[in-house]
């Protein structure tokens, strides 16, 4: 079985697909060590397309990892969260030119894929408690930046939920409120042998 999490950077994703990948014996599709590409620098910058490169590449070097049929993967991002970066950092031309080769990758659908979403005020407060030095260059702590990559989640959700497996979690609760209700999201799709392990 294959769960990504998506949303706005600081909304919990990696913290709630840890407990997740630990709740139910899983393993954590995190970034991984490139030697091959550096991470570039992230947020608003000069360089947001081959910040969306390196994602791709690491989506790919994720999905390279899930080699056991009977195991739960679990990724705290997937290629809708590319998309909806690409759709909010890059002007037309790039948007166009990153769109002509992101749409001929292969990519592997989520068997369930939940966008997590809290209001922005939410978000700006996880944010800052992170303590991090990279804030103000990666933009970070921008609303507009956030409020606009929140409405391309919640159009994502919007656009697909009636496609495929595609959940909204409010995530405005503590840590283990948000993973009870992942947990209750992903019940109806998880086999008896996972379920035992919750």
């Amino acid at each position: 079985m294959y769960i990504v999490l998506s949303g706005v950077h600081g909304i919990g994703k990696t913290t709630i697909a840890r407990e997740l990948a630990r709740h139910l014996d899983g393993v954590l599709l995190s970034e991984v060590i490139d030697d091959i590409v550096p991470p570039p620098v992230l947020g608003k910058s000069a360089e947001a397309l081959k910040t969306q490169l390196w994602f791709v590449r690491q989506m790919i070097l994720k999905e390279a990892q899930m080699a056991d049929p009977r195991a739960v993967y679990i990724s705290d991002r997937g290629w809708s969260d590319i998309i909806a970066y690409s759709n909010v950092l890059l002007d037309r031309h790039a948007r166009e030119l990153f769109r002509s080769l992101f749409d001929r990758l292969p990519k592997r659908l989520p068997d369930v894929h939940i966008i997590i979403h809290a209001p922005i005020e939410v978000v700006v407060e996880r944010i800052a408690k992170r303590n991090r030095s990279t804030l103000g260059e990666w933009s970070e702590l921008d609303r507009e930046y956030l409020n606009s990559l929140s409405e391309e989640f919640l159009s994502y959700h919007d656009a697909y939920k009636e496609l495929r497996p595609v959940y909204r979690l409010d995530a405005e609760g503590t840590i283990e409120e948000n993973c009870a209700s992942a947990l209750r999201i992903l019940a109806p799709h998880l086999t008896p042998r996972t379920l035992q392990t919750t």
